[in-house]
Protein backbone atom coordinates (compact mmCIF):
# COMPACT_ATOMS: atom_id res chain seq x y z
CA UNK A 1 0.00 0.00 0.00
CA UNK A 2 1.63 3.29 -1.18
CA UNK A 3 0.98 6.59 -0.23
CA UNK A 4 1.69 9.83 -2.39
CA UNK A 5 1.76 13.25 -0.56
CA UNK A 6 1.73 16.55 -2.52
CA UNK A 7 3.11 19.55 -1.13
CA UNK A 8 1.33 22.73 -2.13
CA UNK A 9 3.78 25.67 -1.89
CA UNK A 10 2.56 29.08 -2.16
CA UNK A 11 3.65 31.30 -5.28
CA UNK A 12 5.74 34.14 -3.91
CA UNK A 13 3.85 37.04 -3.53
CA UNK A 14 4.92 40.35 -6.46
CA UNK A 15 6.52 42.96 -4.12
CA UNK A 16 4.71 45.88 -3.10
CA UNK A 17 6.08 49.28 -3.69
CA UNK A 18 4.82 51.57 -1.69
CA UNK A 19 2.48 54.62 -2.97
CA UNK A 20 3.87 57.26 -4.84
CA UNK A 21 3.32 60.57 -3.16
CA UNK A 22 1.21 63.36 -4.83
CA UNK A 23 3.94 65.93 -4.65
CA UNK A 24 6.30 63.30 -6.24
CA UNK A 25 4.24 62.61 -9.34
CA UNK A 26 3.63 66.59 -9.80
CA UNK A 27 7.21 67.33 -9.92
CA UNK A 28 8.04 64.28 -12.39
CA UNK A 29 5.17 65.58 -14.75
CA UNK A 30 7.10 68.76 -16.41
CA UNK A 31 10.32 66.98 -16.41
CA UNK A 32 8.31 64.15 -18.26
CA UNK A 33 6.67 66.93 -20.14
CA UNK A 34 9.94 68.43 -21.27
CA UNK A 35 11.63 65.23 -22.03
CA UNK A 36 9.05 64.72 -24.58
CA UNK A 37 9.43 68.27 -26.37
CA UNK A 38 13.42 67.79 -26.43
CA UNK A 39 12.82 64.39 -28.06
CA UNK A 40 10.44 65.80 -30.36
CA UNK A 41 13.01 69.18 -31.36
CA UNK A 42 16.00 66.15 -31.10
CA UNK A 43 14.10 64.20 -34.26
CA UNK A 44 12.65 67.48 -36.04
CA UNK A 45 16.81 68.58 -36.10
CA UNK A 46 17.80 64.86 -37.22
CA UNK A 47 18.29 64.56 -41.03
CA UNK A 48 15.47 63.54 -43.09
CA UNK A 49 15.28 59.42 -43.85
CA UNK A 50 13.34 57.82 -46.12
CA UNK A 51 10.03 56.31 -44.97
CA UNK A 52 8.60 52.82 -45.85
CA UNK A 53 6.57 53.46 -48.10
CA UNK A 54 2.56 52.29 -48.77
CA UNK A 55 2.48 49.06 -50.62
CA UNK A 56 6.36 48.61 -50.93
CA UNK A 57 6.06 45.22 -48.53
CA UNK A 58 8.01 46.67 -45.39
CA UNK A 59 5.85 46.85 -41.97
CA UNK A 60 5.37 50.59 -41.13
CA UNK A 61 4.21 51.06 -37.72
CA UNK A 62 3.00 54.62 -38.14
CA UNK A 63 -0.57 55.19 -39.05
CA UNK A 64 -0.29 56.33 -43.02
CA UNK A 65 2.45 55.01 -44.12
CA UNK A 66 3.20 57.62 -46.72
CA UNK A 67 6.64 59.61 -47.51
CA UNK A 68 6.95 63.12 -45.28
CA UNK A 69 8.86 65.73 -46.84
CA UNK A 70 10.14 68.88 -45.96
CA UNK A 71 11.10 71.76 -48.09
CA UNK A 72 12.59 75.27 -47.03
CA UNK A 73 10.88 78.42 -47.51
CA UNK A 74 13.69 80.43 -48.82
CA UNK A 75 15.90 79.98 -51.03
CA UNK A 76 19.33 80.90 -50.56
CA UNK A 77 20.27 84.45 -51.48
CA UNK A 78 24.01 83.94 -51.54
CA UNK A 79 23.52 80.77 -53.72
CA UNK A 80 21.00 82.45 -56.19
CA UNK A 81 24.10 85.54 -56.52
CA UNK A 82 26.59 82.87 -57.13
CA UNK A 83 24.58 81.29 -60.06
CA UNK A 84 23.30 84.60 -61.27
CA UNK A 85 27.60 85.30 -61.47
CA UNK A 86 28.51 82.40 -62.99
CA UNK A 87 25.97 82.96 -65.65
CA UNK A 88 27.09 86.30 -66.51
CA UNK A 89 30.77 85.40 -66.84
CA UNK A 90 29.49 82.15 -69.29
CA UNK A 91 27.49 84.91 -71.18
CA UNK A 92 30.72 87.24 -71.06
CA UNK A 93 33.09 84.20 -73.21
CA UNK A 94 29.78 82.77 -74.89
CA UNK A 95 29.26 82.80 -78.62
CA UNK A 96 26.27 80.82 -79.25
CA UNK A 97 25.04 84.37 -78.55
CA UNK A 98 24.39 88.06 -80.98
CA UNK A 99 23.82 89.71 -77.51
CA UNK A 100 25.06 93.01 -76.74
CA UNK A 101 27.59 92.32 -74.10
CA UNK A 102 28.29 95.58 -72.86
CA UNK A 103 25.49 95.25 -70.87
CA UNK A 104 26.72 92.15 -68.66
CA UNK A 105 28.97 94.35 -67.21
CA UNK A 106 26.54 96.84 -64.82
CA UNK A 107 24.25 93.38 -64.40
CA UNK A 108 27.42 91.88 -62.71
CA UNK A 109 27.63 94.35 -60.68
CA UNK A 110 24.60 94.53 -59.38
CA UNK A 111 24.00 90.44 -58.66
CA UNK A 112 27.40 89.24 -58.02
CA UNK A 113 28.37 87.74 -54.54
CA UNK A 114 29.24 90.61 -51.68
CA UNK A 115 32.49 88.41 -51.39
CA UNK A 116 33.11 88.78 -54.88
CA UNK A 117 32.46 92.53 -55.02
CA UNK A 118 34.38 93.25 -51.82
CA UNK A 119 37.58 91.15 -52.83
CA UNK A 120 37.49 93.37 -55.93
CA UNK A 121 37.14 96.82 -53.86
CA UNK A 122 40.23 95.19 -51.21
CA UNK A 123 43.88 95.55 -52.06
CA UNK A 124 44.23 92.58 -53.86
CA UNK A 125 41.31 93.45 -55.88
CA UNK A 126 42.58 97.13 -56.78
CA UNK A 127 46.73 95.42 -57.55
CA UNK A 128 44.86 93.42 -60.23
CA UNK A 129 42.98 95.96 -61.99
CA UNK A 130 45.80 98.23 -61.66
CA UNK A 131 48.68 95.90 -62.84
CA UNK A 132 46.24 94.80 -65.50
CA UNK A 133 45.10 98.37 -66.92
CA UNK A 134 49.16 98.83 -67.30
CA UNK A 135 49.48 95.85 -69.09
CA UNK A 136 46.57 96.66 -71.76
CA UNK A 137 47.89 100.06 -72.06
CA UNK A 138 51.31 99.12 -73.14
CA UNK A 139 50.55 95.84 -74.79
CA UNK A 140 47.53 94.32 -76.78
CA UNK A 141 45.08 91.96 -75.25
CA UNK A 142 42.99 89.82 -76.61
CA UNK A 143 39.31 91.05 -77.02
CA UNK A 144 37.70 88.51 -74.81
CA UNK A 145 39.26 89.97 -72.17
CA UNK A 146 38.35 93.59 -72.47
CA UNK A 147 34.89 93.31 -71.00
CA UNK A 148 35.97 91.68 -67.61
CA UNK A 149 38.57 94.27 -67.26
CA UNK A 150 36.22 96.53 -67.80
CA UNK A 151 33.80 94.59 -65.29
CA UNK A 152 36.80 94.75 -62.71
CA UNK A 153 37.50 98.75 -63.24
CA UNK A 154 33.52 99.51 -63.32
CA UNK A 155 33.38 97.94 -59.61
CA UNK A 156 36.45 99.87 -58.44
CA UNK A 157 34.93 102.87 -59.39
CA UNK A 158 31.36 102.39 -58.83
CA UNK A 159 30.23 104.98 -56.11
CA UNK A 160 28.91 103.58 -53.04
CA UNK A 161 25.59 105.59 -53.83
CA UNK A 162 24.94 102.97 -56.13
CA UNK A 163 26.47 100.13 -54.89
CA UNK A 164 23.75 100.50 -51.90
CA UNK A 165 20.96 99.66 -54.28
CA UNK A 166 22.57 95.98 -54.41
CA UNK A 167 19.91 93.72 -52.33
CA UNK A 168 17.04 96.27 -52.90
CA UNK A 169 13.58 95.90 -54.63
CA UNK A 170 15.24 98.67 -57.12
CA UNK A 171 18.02 97.09 -57.81
CA UNK A 172 16.57 93.58 -57.98
CA UNK A 173 14.17 95.68 -61.05
CA UNK A 174 17.13 97.38 -62.74
CA UNK A 175 18.99 93.96 -63.18
CA UNK A 176 15.50 92.45 -64.20
CA UNK A 177 15.17 95.22 -66.96
CA UNK A 178 19.03 94.60 -68.20
CA UNK A 179 18.31 90.76 -68.09
CA UNK A 180 15.16 91.26 -69.55
CA UNK A 181 16.56 93.04 -72.57
CA UNK A 182 19.12 90.86 -73.04
CA UNK A 183 16.69 88.18 -72.97
CA UNK A 184 14.71 89.86 -75.29
CA UNK A 185 17.73 90.52 -77.81
CA UNK A 186 19.07 86.81 -77.25
CA UNK A 187 15.39 84.89 -78.41
CA UNK A 188 15.33 87.21 -81.06
CA UNK A 189 18.49 87.42 -83.15
CA UNK A 190 19.12 83.46 -82.48
CA UNK A 191 15.87 83.04 -84.30
CA UNK A 192 13.39 81.99 -82.02
CA UNK A 193 12.70 79.85 -79.35
CA UNK A 194 13.17 76.52 -80.95
CA UNK A 195 16.81 77.58 -81.85
CA UNK A 196 17.52 78.80 -78.71
CA UNK A 197 17.98 75.46 -77.73
CA UNK A 198 20.63 74.10 -80.54
CA UNK A 199 23.24 73.06 -79.93
CA UNK A 200 25.48 75.62 -80.88
CA UNK A 201 23.28 78.50 -78.46
CA UNK A 202 21.88 75.96 -75.59
CA UNK A 203 24.50 77.27 -73.21
CA UNK A 204 23.67 80.93 -73.69
CA UNK A 205 20.40 80.40 -73.32
CA UNK A 206 20.22 78.92 -70.19
CA UNK A 207 22.40 81.84 -68.72
CA UNK A 208 20.43 84.06 -70.38
CA UNK A 209 17.27 81.95 -67.92
CA UNK A 210 19.14 82.21 -65.05
CA UNK A 211 20.16 85.88 -65.19
CA UNK A 212 16.62 86.56 -66.00
CA UNK A 213 14.93 84.61 -63.34
CA UNK A 214 16.66 85.44 -60.61
CA UNK A 215 15.98 88.81 -60.61
CA UNK A 216 12.44 88.44 -60.65
CA UNK A 217 12.63 85.66 -57.74
CA UNK A 218 14.78 88.40 -55.63
CA UNK A 219 12.44 91.30 -56.95
CA UNK A 220 9.09 88.98 -55.53
CA UNK A 221 9.99 87.43 -52.99
CA UNK A 222 11.54 90.20 -50.88
CA UNK A 223 14.31 88.17 -49.86
CA UNK A 224 16.70 89.29 -46.92
CA UNK A 225 19.32 90.67 -49.31
CA UNK A 226 20.42 94.02 -47.52
CA UNK A 227 23.41 95.92 -49.10
CA UNK A 228 26.66 94.82 -47.20
CA UNK A 229 29.32 97.67 -46.30
CA UNK A 230 32.08 97.08 -48.89
CA UNK A 231 35.62 98.19 -48.53
CA UNK A 232 36.61 101.06 -50.59
CA UNK A 233 33.19 102.24 -51.53
CA UNK A 234 34.31 105.91 -51.47
CA UNK A 235 32.87 106.61 -47.32
CA UNK A 236 34.85 107.71 -44.83
CA UNK A 237 37.94 104.89 -44.02
CA UNK A 238 39.62 104.49 -41.44
CA UNK A 239 42.89 102.80 -43.28
CA UNK A 240 46.03 104.80 -44.22
CA UNK A 241 45.67 105.50 -48.24
CA UNK A 242 42.64 106.91 -48.37
CA UNK A 243 43.76 110.60 -49.39
CA UNK A 244 46.38 111.38 -51.11
CA UNK A 245 50.23 111.65 -49.45
CA UNK A 246 51.77 115.06 -50.10
CA UNK A 247 55.09 115.88 -49.79
CA UNK A 248 56.15 119.83 -50.34
CA UNK A 249 59.84 121.05 -51.11
CA UNK A 250 61.92 123.79 -49.43
CA UNK A 251 62.75 125.23 -52.42
CA UNK A 252 60.76 125.93 -55.47
CA UNK A 253 56.73 125.66 -54.34
CA UNK A 254 56.17 122.06 -55.08
CA UNK A 255 52.70 123.17 -55.90
CA UNK A 256 53.69 125.02 -58.86
CA UNK A 257 56.17 122.54 -59.89
CA UNK A 258 53.09 120.19 -60.09
CA UNK A 259 50.97 122.11 -61.75
CA UNK A 260 53.36 122.96 -64.32
CA UNK A 261 54.11 118.80 -65.15
CA UNK A 262 50.32 118.58 -65.17
CA UNK A 263 49.99 120.87 -67.60
CA UNK A 264 52.56 120.12 -69.40
CA UNK A 265 51.15 115.97 -69.38
CA UNK A 266 47.74 117.31 -70.65
CA UNK A 267 49.39 119.06 -73.41
CA UNK A 268 51.52 115.78 -74.49
CA UNK A 269 48.46 113.30 -74.28
CA UNK A 270 46.90 115.57 -76.75
CA UNK A 271 49.66 117.09 -79.34
CA UNK A 272 50.28 115.88 -82.32
CA UNK A 273 54.01 117.27 -83.25
CA UNK A 274 55.46 113.78 -81.05
CA UNK A 275 56.43 109.94 -81.46
CA UNK A 276 56.62 108.91 -78.34
CA UNK A 277 54.44 106.28 -76.79
CA UNK A 278 52.03 107.99 -74.76
CA UNK A 279 51.05 105.44 -72.76
CA UNK A 280 53.62 106.13 -70.23
CA UNK A 281 52.32 109.40 -69.75
CA UNK A 282 49.87 108.14 -67.51
CA UNK A 283 51.77 106.53 -64.81
CA UNK A 284 53.84 109.88 -65.12
CA UNK A 285 50.89 112.00 -64.52
CA UNK A 286 49.60 109.80 -61.32
CA UNK A 287 52.73 110.48 -60.23
CA UNK A 288 53.46 114.19 -61.02
CA UNK A 289 49.57 115.62 -60.32
CA UNK A 290 48.93 117.82 -57.68
CA UNK A 291 47.59 116.41 -54.82
CA UNK A 292 44.23 118.52 -55.68
CA UNK A 293 44.13 116.88 -58.52
CA UNK A 294 44.57 113.58 -57.34
CA UNK A 295 42.27 114.25 -54.15
CA UNK A 296 39.07 114.67 -56.69
CA UNK A 297 39.25 111.63 -58.78
CA UNK A 298 39.39 110.09 -55.61
CA UNK A 299 36.97 111.80 -54.24
CA UNK A 300 33.10 110.87 -54.95
CA UNK A 301 32.60 113.49 -58.07
CA UNK A 302 35.65 112.37 -59.53
CA UNK A 303 34.36 108.38 -59.23
CA UNK A 304 31.19 109.59 -60.41
CA UNK A 305 33.10 111.04 -63.47
CA UNK A 306 34.99 107.96 -63.93
CA UNK A 307 32.14 105.44 -63.87
CA UNK A 308 29.58 107.30 -66.41
CA UNK A 309 32.68 107.94 -68.50
CA UNK A 310 33.12 104.66 -68.66
CA UNK A 311 29.70 103.38 -68.79
CA UNK A 312 29.65 105.57 -72.26
CA UNK A 313 32.95 103.83 -73.35
CA UNK A 314 31.18 100.58 -73.14
CA UNK A 315 28.08 101.66 -75.23
CA UNK A 316 29.29 104.19 -77.58
CA UNK A 317 32.42 104.88 -79.33
CA UNK A 318 34.24 107.60 -78.02
CA UNK A 319 37.28 109.51 -79.87
CA UNK A 320 40.65 107.99 -79.75
CA UNK A 321 42.05 111.38 -77.87
CA UNK A 322 39.81 110.40 -75.00
CA UNK A 323 41.22 106.81 -74.60
CA UNK A 324 44.63 108.05 -72.80
CA UNK A 325 42.85 110.46 -70.48
CA UNK A 326 40.19 108.46 -69.30
CA UNK A 327 42.68 105.78 -68.63
CA UNK A 328 44.46 108.03 -66.75
CA UNK A 329 41.01 108.59 -64.41
CA UNK A 330 40.73 104.65 -63.86
CA UNK A 331 44.52 104.25 -62.98
CA UNK A 332 44.18 106.82 -60.65
CA UNK A 333 41.14 105.94 -58.93
CA UNK A 334 42.56 102.41 -58.81
CA UNK A 335 46.00 102.56 -57.76
CA UNK A 336 46.68 101.22 -54.44
CA UNK A 337 47.60 103.32 -51.40
CA UNK A 338 51.09 101.55 -51.57
CA UNK A 339 51.87 103.39 -54.86
CA UNK A 340 50.00 106.54 -54.46
CA UNK A 341 52.55 106.99 -51.50
CA UNK A 342 55.52 107.26 -53.39
CA UNK A 343 54.40 111.02 -54.77
CA UNK A 344 56.23 113.70 -53.45
CA UNK A 345 59.50 110.70 -52.51
CA UNK A 346 62.98 110.43 -53.15
CA UNK A 347 61.59 106.82 -55.08
CA UNK A 348 58.60 108.76 -56.62
CA UNK A 349 60.87 111.27 -58.05
CA UNK A 350 63.51 108.72 -59.64
CA UNK A 351 60.48 106.79 -61.17
CA UNK A 352 59.31 109.98 -62.57
CA UNK A 353 62.55 110.92 -63.97
CA UNK A 354 63.31 108.10 -65.81
CA UNK A 355 60.13 107.87 -67.41
CA UNK A 356 60.43 111.31 -68.45
CA UNK A 357 63.95 110.63 -69.68
CA UNK A 358 62.85 107.57 -71.62
CA UNK A 359 59.89 110.06 -73.34
CA UNK A 360 62.42 112.58 -73.99
CA UNK A 361 65.15 110.33 -75.94
CA UNK A 362 62.22 108.81 -77.54
CA UNK A 363 61.02 112.34 -78.53
CA UNK A 364 64.36 113.26 -79.82
CA UNK A 365 64.91 110.53 -81.69
CA UNK A 366 61.72 110.17 -83.65
CA UNK A 367 61.81 114.08 -84.73
CA UNK A 368 64.41 113.87 -86.40
CA UNK A 369 67.46 115.19 -84.20
CA UNK A 370 67.64 118.44 -81.99
CA UNK A 371 67.23 121.02 -84.51
CA UNK A 372 63.84 119.57 -86.00
CA UNK A 373 62.64 119.59 -82.23
CA UNK A 374 62.34 123.57 -82.32
CA UNK A 375 60.53 123.18 -85.70
CA UNK A 376 56.88 124.98 -85.75
CA UNK A 377 55.24 121.57 -85.83
CA UNK A 378 57.11 120.09 -82.73
CA UNK A 379 58.26 122.95 -80.60
CA UNK A 380 55.22 122.67 -78.13
CA UNK A 381 55.70 118.70 -77.74
CA UNK A 382 59.37 119.45 -77.28
CA UNK A 383 58.53 121.92 -74.47
CA UNK A 384 56.53 120.14 -72.58
CA UNK A 385 59.32 117.11 -72.61
CA UNK A 386 61.51 119.45 -71.31
CA UNK A 387 59.02 120.46 -68.53
CA UNK A 388 58.04 116.84 -67.18
CA UNK A 389 62.04 115.92 -67.24
CA UNK A 390 63.07 118.74 -65.17
CA UNK A 391 60.59 119.03 -62.69
CA UNK A 392 61.44 115.69 -61.55
CA UNK A 393 65.14 116.09 -61.68
CA UNK A 394 64.63 119.51 -59.47
CA UNK A 395 62.41 117.32 -56.92
CA UNK A 396 65.25 114.39 -56.96
CA UNK A 397 67.48 117.55 -55.58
Amino acid sequence: MSISLRLAVPRAAPPVLPPLRQSAVRAAAPAAAALRTGALRGCASLPLKPQPLLGTGQPSGRRGGAAVCHSSAHLSARTMQWVSAGATAVLLLAKGTAIHKSFLVPLFALLAPCSVISWIKSDYGQWTAFLALLVRLFFAIPGELELPLSTMLLVSVAPYQLMNLRGTQGGAALSLALAGYLAFQHFTRVGGLGKAFDQGSIIATLAIICITVIPLMMGCASLPLKPQPLLGTGQPSGRRGGAAVCHSSAHLSARTMQWVSAGATAVLLLAKGTAIHKSFLVPLFALLAPCSVISWIKSDYGQWTAFLALLVRLFFAIPGELELPLSTMLLVSVAPYQLMNLRGTQGGAALSLALAGYLAFQHFTRVGGLGKAFDQGSIIATLAIICITVIPLMMLF
